[in-house]
């Protein structure tokens, strides 16, 4: 199918793609990045207080 446009009317405008996060989008961005650090942080002391609980089993320091 052939399409013809007789005529056009636009506006063109050039943006930078780095400011198209309003402050209230990038602060939720920060927010849920934040949140997220921390619950990896717990989850990784978490990992590391199980690993030193079973290695102190293994080893008889418990009983």
């Amino acid at each position: 199918m052939d399409v013809h446009i007789g005529e056009i009317d636009t506006t063109v405008r050039a943006v930078d793609d780095r400011s198209l996060l309003s402050p209230e989008v990038l602060d939720a961005v920060a927010q849920a990045v934040l949140e997220r650090l921390e619950q990896r942080r717990r989850l990784d002391a978490a990992r590391r207080d199980e690993a030193t609980l079973w290695g102190s089993v293994r080893e008889g320091g418990l009983g």
